[in-house]
């Protein structure tokens, strides 16, 4: 660029001396033209530069206010969920929930599906109709919360929050859920996918919103201190319900095995 304009405004030669600096004033003033729109150039870039990033910083500003809201009626959503206590023992087919003391429903999930060896769409749908219709509306209601969540995260451009940003804010949503809350997550995302697997032909557009989020689950390590529990309790049950035990359900979509105790 620079020696473009030294050949420009000196009579078309490369080389500066005495001899061939223009005495014209037109020249001159065309010189002093072409660094004006240079600059003006560079001024309207560096104002664009500073509108964009300041109308960045405050879509940013406003989604972290919408998100403290999300993540308020998360906590709202938990707190409806956890007031279910059920005595530990089936009679005719049936939990019999009490009001104080007892197991909340996140462990006994974990436990009925400990000591049973069933596919994971057989024992969702059981343990859903023995914990009854209320129960069991409150439960499904908090992992779609929870998929939504997750989905309002990721679907932000990156100039909003870049993909550090999001695994962060992601974070954030899975340390709020103990050992027992994110397996039974992962099982009511193993029987949706499952379930959208085999049924796709009835509604694509749902089968590929449901692999798009297992994906999001796996690349923001969604499940990662889940398997990495050092009492390997949890991650003993993980592998039985992504298959690894020969149980079969479903391949290895939600899971790195690297994430694993070796």
């Amino acid at each position: 660029m620079a020696r473009l304009m030294v050949h420009k405004f000196n009579n078309d030669s490369w080389w500066i001396n005495e001899n061939n600096i223009s005495n014209k004033m037109e020249d001159w003033g065309n010189f002093a033209t072409f660094f004006g729109g240079i600059f003006a150039l560079i001024s309207i870039y560096l104002a664009y530069r500073a509108f964009m990033s300041q109308a960045n910083a405050s879509k940013r500003t406003s989604f972290d206010a919408a998100f403290t809201q999300i993540f308020a009626q998360h906590h709202i959503l938990h707190e409806k969920v956890i007031q279910y206590h059920f005595i530990s023992y089936i009679w005719h087919g049936r939990l019999y929930r009490v009001s104080t003391g007892g197991k909340n429903i996140f462990t006994l999930c974990k436990e009925e599906y400990e000591r049973r060896n069933e596919l994971v769409q057989d024992f969702w749908e059981r343990f859903n109709r023995i914990i009854g219709l209320e129960a069991s509306i409150d439960f499904k209601n908090y992992f779609k919360y929870i998929y939504h969540e997750i989905n309002i995260v990721v679907s932000q451009p990156d100039e909003v929050l870049n993909d550090n940003a999001k695994r962060n804010y992601i974070q954030l949503i899975q340390a709020q859920m103990n050992y027992d809350e994110l397996l039974c997550y992962l099982i009511n995302q193993v029987e949706y996918i499952n379930y959208w697997r085999d049924n796709q032909d009835r509604n694509i557009e749902i089968y590929r919103r449901a692999e798009k989020h297992v994906r999001n689950l796996h690349d923001y390590g969604f499940f990662r201190e889940l398997c990495k529990n050092r009492s390997e309790q949890h991650a003993n049950l993980v592998r039985r319900i992504i298959g690894t035990d020969g149980n079969g359900c479903i391949n290895n979509d939600f899971i790195d095995e690297s994430w694993f105790p070796h």
